[in-house]
């Protein structure tokens, strides 16, 4: 996606705005920390993340082979389950999000 005001007639002696990627957009953005969550997981660390926007799902991977799908924004935890006995380094959930894809080592 683009964004800015883009005018496509070229008749229109209005100045066009150049495009800007949604990355471009992101980087001069100001942040805020609205809230703070803790995943509760004793002795490691999140190794890989992926997020549905639209299905408000959230996929953590973490360093104990330990995987936690979240209801976002309430950031609920739905399931819990180890799959690997090494870290997940990465994650996926397809686009009708029915499916998870975990990589490990």
């Amino acid at each position: 996606p683009t964004f800015g005001m883009d005018n496509d007639d070229d008749t229109s002696s209005a100045p066009k705005r150049k495009k800007l990627t949604q990355a471009h957009q992101l980087v001069g953005a100001t942040w805020d920390v609205e809230a703070r969550h803790y995943f509760q997981q004793d002795s490691s660390s999140v190794t890989a993340t992926s997020h549905s926007a639209k299905h408000n799902l959230l996929v953590v991977g973490f360093s104990t082979g330990l995987f936690g799908l979240y209801e976002l924004p309430s950031v609920s935890n739905v399931h819990t389950l180890s799959i690997s006995n090494q870290y997940i380094r990465t994650v996926s959930i397809n686009n009708t999000g029915e499916w998870l894809a975990f990589g490990c080592p």
